[in-house]
């Protein structure tokens, strides 16, 4: 019931796309006989959504102990005398479950290790084990939502991703399905690359001006790749293109933001394609952006 009422407040019911990186919590709660620390994870993530949704004071002290219970039975399993990191799919899952516990303030590690080292850690660990080593399914869900994790921590930090690697994206390429969302996330993994390299361009090199060429002409392909996404989407099983609506129409948005400098705005036919679309305009920004200032 705990993590049933989680999965109706935090993942998408109109999510059926194999890919996405959403249904690796549905593995976790699939899981068989759960490691501690997972089952832990599980209980900190639901409670502390729960409780936050509903404004209910009396969950939230549940959850810190959950949190507390999940990251000790974490410590245990990844001490040298018992370390599963690079075997146990469930231990690098309740890992990416805890970050994800660091969005909430009532969980928030208080000595700042926080969503971004969690990342980085999971990253590590699964290039260690590297890609022939996730085989299960709940593997390949780390795996996608990892993969969305770089993605995003990238853009915010503008450093390339392990992920965006050939050997990962291959992989990525031929265990996933592909549909919308693992096709979009494979294209976009590479953005943060093209921002790092943009930085660390320097003026006064001798090849300065042959670097900034190969630079716009990576940015180009990868803008076209998304492009090319955006027109396939339009047609496929994330429903019909957008449209714009009054922003009345928006109830929730209306009710919190009385701003109307835009009147309309983008109504989609569900939460997936809106998020996925979301993916990449955001992409789309960064790369035009850093095109734009090298013109």
């Amino acid at each position: 019931m705990l993590w049933g009422g989680f999965m109706h407040l935090y993942i998408p019911g109109d999510c059926k796309l194999q890919g996405d990186h959403v249904n690796f919590f549905k593995r976790c709660i699939d899981t068989p006989t759960p490691h501690p620390a997972l089952l832990n994870s599980l209980d900190a993530l639901s409670l502390v959504q729960l409780g936050s949704t509903n404004n209910d004071r009396r969950v939230l002290p549940e959850a810190c102990q959950a949190y507390s219970r999940a990251l000790g039975s974490l410590h245990q399993a990844l001490s040298p005398e018992t370390d599963q990191s690079r075997s146990d799919d469930q231990v690098l899952a309740a890992i990416m479950v805890l970050k994800v516990c660091e969005f909430f303030t009532e969980l928030a590690s208080p000595r700042g290790i926080g969503w971004g080292d969690h990342v980085r850690g999971v990253q590590q660990l699964i290039a260690v084990r590297g890609p022939e080593s996730l085989k299960t399914d709940l593997a390949l869900g780390i795996f996608a939502h990892a993969r969305h994790s770089a993605l995003c921590h990238g853009l915010i930090t503008r450093k390339a991703s392990y992920f965006a690697q050939p050997s990962w994206r291959a992989f990525g390429q031929r265990v996933l399905v592909r549909d919308e969302s693992s096709v979009i996330h494979d294209i976009a993994v590479q953005v943060p690359g093209i921002l790092e390299q943009y930085d660390s361009l320097d003026p006064q090199h001798k090849s300065y001006t042959s670097h900034i060429d190969a630079l716009l002409t990576d940015a180009a392909a990868l803008e076209q790749e998304m492009r090319t996404w955006q027109s396939n989407s339009h047609k496929s099983t994330l429903g019909p293109p957008y449209h714009l609506r009054p922003v009345a129409d928006f109830p929730t948005f209306a009710a919190l933001c009385s701003d109307r400098t835009f009147a309309t705005a983008h109504m989609f036919p569900g939460f997936t394609a809106a998020y996925l679309h979301a993916t990449y305009w955001v992409c789309m920004y960064f790369l035009r952006s850093t095109w734009k200032k090298r013109r």
